[in-house]
């Protein structure tokens, strides 16, 4: 197992309950800054696990599969090879957000800057929404948030808030009388965004989910475009589904609205 979160530490649990021997490859030299300490303790009183502190992997090979790995110390940069049967990866995810304009500002590893994060990136002189991005009216949710809990329950309960902040960013504009404008800015902008990215298990529990997950922000709908209509915004869209990727399966809602 490599890494030295949560989820790594979680994983090496589960596979200790099925294979002889589980080790955890960590590059720093402890895992309190990394993992929590109800897991640290459990994997200290796991008599299948240990860990191996600063090291990494650099190599591995095998006769069409998996055979042996190849550690190397971080510190003395000796080399080592042992043998291993199965490699988990996990250090962490990359967040799909290059597409995004400039406007809207993230940390140095890709993640969106949201609410008190924004900082001196925040432009307007009231403060920002809590899930809302350094462009007024755009809110980020989930995964590729900055500071998120990187959890499937966390990105789904972000949504919810999203859904509520858009409420609220719409009361900021009075009612429109025809005839004269409103107070919010007429180019497109995408209102709320709710990514859900999950592993899909084979007991097909993470389609139930996302599946469910559906019909809650669906539940939302109405009540986001009876608010777009009072404010005499078009077109509105609500864009709702599920994206199936080769190893996961994305839950997903937008909702954007312009004069």
């Amino acid at each position: 197992m490599v890494g030295g979160g949560n989820s790594a530490g979680q994983a090496a649990l589960h596979l200790s309950k099925y294979a002889q021997h589980v080790t955890i490859l960590v590059r720093s030299q402890s895992l309190a800054a990394s993992m929590s300490d109800y897991l640290i303790r459990q994997i200290e009183a796991a008599p299948n696990v240990d860990i191996r502190y600063r090291c990494e992997v650099a190599g591995g090979g095998g006769g069409g599969r998996l055979e042996h790995l190849l550690l190397r110390d971080r510190d003395s940069g000796e080399t080592e090879r042992v043998p291993a049967a199965g490699i988990f990866v996990l250090i962490g995810a990359q967040p799909f957000t290059g597409w995004l304009p400039d406007a809207i500002r993230r940390d140095q590893w890709g993640f969106i800057l949201t609410g008190p994060d924004t900082g001196q990136h925040w432009s307007l002189e009231r403060p920002p929404f809590l899930l809302e991005t350094t462009t007024p009216g755009v809110f980020a949710v989930g995964d590729v948030r900055h500071g998120s809990m990187k959890r499937v329950a966390s990105a789904v309960g972000d949504g919810s808030i999203a859904v509520r902040l858009v409420h609220d960013y719409f009361a900021l504009a009075p009612p429109v009388r025809e005839g004269h404008e409103t107070r919010l800015q007429g180019r497109p902008r995408l209102l709320a965004m709710a990514e859900t990215d999950v592993i899909r298990a084979p007991d097909q529990r993470v389609r139930i989910f996302v599946s469910s997950t559906l019909e809650e922000l669906a539940a939302e709908r109405q009540a986001v475009q009876d608010a777009v209509t009072r404010l005499r915004l078009v077109p509105v869209t609500f864009e709702l589904g599920a994206r199936p990727q080769p190893d996961r399966s994305v839950a997903y809602f937008r909702v954007s609205a312009r004069e």
